[in-house]
C-alpha cells in the first residue's frame, strides 16, 4: 500500500492511500488498484481502469443525413448565427466578467501554477 495526491474539485489535495482489490460487478471482474476516500458518495467509483465496461449505456449510431426530392426543391434556410463583430464583443464581454469573478480565484491560481 502506498499513498497518493489527489486534487479535488474544491481546489484542495488530499493524500489517500491505494490498495489492490478484488472487484465482481458488471462493469469490472478481477483484482485493480483503488483509491481509499473516506467521504465518498459511492461504495465504488470505476474511471481510467483498463478492461472496464461501460455496461447500462446505450450505443448511439452514428448520426446520418437524407437529401429528399422535396427538400432540394424547397432551398435551404440560413441559420441565424452571430456575425464576426457580435463574437468579438460576447469574447470581450466575457472576459471582463471572468475576471472580476471571485469563485474563479482557485481554478486561475491552479492554471498560472501549470495545473499543480
Amino acid at each position: 500500500m502506498y499513498v497518493v495526491p489527489i486534487n479535488l474539485a474544491d481546489g484542495t489535495t488530499v493524500n489517500a492511500p491505494v490498495t489492490v482489490v478484488k472487484l465482481e460487478c458488471p462493469f469490472l471482474k478481477g483484482e485493480t488498484e483503488v483509491v481509499e476516500m473516506d467521504s465518498s458518495p459511492y461504495d465504488v467509483s470505476l474511471g481510467n481502469i483498463p478492461g472496464a465496461k461501460c455496461t447500462g449505456i446505450i450505443q448511439q449510431p452514428k448520426a446520418m443525413a437524407v437529401e429528399t426530392r422535396s427538400s432540394t426543391q424547397k432551398g435551404i434556410k440560413k441559420l441565424l448565427t452571430p456575425s464576426l463583430a457580435d463574437t468579438e464583443i460576447m469574447v470581450e464581454k466575457l472576459k471582463g466578467k471572468e475576471s472580476k469573478d471571485r469563485s474563479l480565484k482557485i481554478c486561475k491560481k491552479t492554471s498560472s501554477n501549470g495545473g499543480g
